[in-house]
């Protein structure tokens, strides 16, 4: 935990900075979303030293494959 903290961080303040922005331009931020991208920035970084920028990018490949393990499959 304590080797993470920096990513936690760096992670953290580019989260602010997005919710900044928008809040300064007028945009609408879908919190699950928004949240979703932290989370992906967080588990690219940490479990898969990766700097997906999911925050960022929202056509991000890591953050699509992350979203694809929710939709419901027929068995």
């Amino acid at each position: 935990m304590k080797a993470m903290f920096t990513w936690i961080v760096e992670r953290a303040e580019k989260l602010q900075v997005r919710v900044l922005d928008a809040a300064s331009s007028g945009h609408i931020l879908h919190a699950r979303e928004l949240l979703a991208r932290y989370t992906t920035d967080f588990i690219g970084a940490c479990g898969f030293g990766l700097q997906t920028d999911s925050l960022n990018d929202e056509n991000s490949a890591f953050r699509q494959l992350g979203a694809k393990m929710f939709v419901p499959t027929a068995m």
